[in-house]
């Protein structure tokens, strides 16, 4: 749809555990309230159904993540 999140990421040189919601539409970015556990940037991800994953990434040390978090999409 013309939803589009935006999860993590970097914000002033330093990594964030943002999530956001652009609307194509309107572009429009509205704070979801939702956070990661831990600052990430440069993950993949991918949406099945109505949940998003996120794979990977680098953490706040700069580090290769393993970690896969889910967002569930309402």
């Amino acid at each position: 749809g013309p939803l589009v999140f935006l999860v993590g990421g970097f914000v002033a040189n330093a990594r964030v555990t943002k999530v956001q919601r652009v609307d194509l539409r309107s572009l429009t970015t509205v704070d979801t309230g939702a956070v990661l556990p831990a600052p990430m940037s440069d993950g993949a991800s991918v949406v099945i159904g109505g949940t998003a994953y996120l794979v990977g990434g680098e953490g706040s040390d700069g580090k290769a993540s393993t970690a896969v978090s889910l967002l569930t999409l309402g």
